[in-house]
């Protein structure tokens, strides 16, 4: 039970750092050996490109907040070596041209709320595996997005 508790504890840890932008504390829940999987990527990455992708998203959406008061859905085995949350993500894009690559947004801001899920397996208290799952479809429904 105890060990339940303290993964809950850092995947609770983990978003927060991502919420305040605390690119130190949140890769030190990270693994150096670790395997990310991204909804919609074909290839895993490591730690320095999973910490550069979260950087890069924030700077396009630098408002962006993970919802964790409260989860959707957070729990963990047993053990603690594998967690599940699901929580809400929201922000606002700007529609400049250069925002998303291979996206053409209409002018001005615009708003997403979606749902995602992150899946973790864990080791000595840091994420050696994960899973992303982001409804990127309907982001861009929400954003108004025209793929090029």
């Amino acid at each position: 039970m105890m060990a339940m508790r303290g993964t809950l504890e850092r995947m609770r840890a983990i978003d927060t750092a991502w919420n305040a932008r605390d690119w130190a504390a949140y890769g030190d829940l990270l693994s150096e050996g670790l395997t990310a999987y991204a909804d919609g990527e074909a290839e895993p990455h490591g730690k320095q490109a999973h910490i550069e992708k979260a950087r890069k998203f924030c700077a396009i959406a630098a408002d962006a907040h993970v919802w964790i008061e409260p989860y959707l859905d957070l729990f963990a085995s047993h053990d603690g070596s594998k967690s599940c949350s699901v929580a809400r993500i929201t922000g606002t894009v700007d529609g400049a041209p250069e925002t998303l690559p291979g996206i053409a947004l209409p002018p001005g801001r615009r708003a997403f709320d979606v749902t995602f899920a992150v899946v973790c397996r864990w080791q000595a208290g840091r994420i050696v595996e994960q899973r992303q799952l982001l409804d990127t479809a309907l982001m861009l429904r929400q954003l108004q997005a025209d793929p090029r």
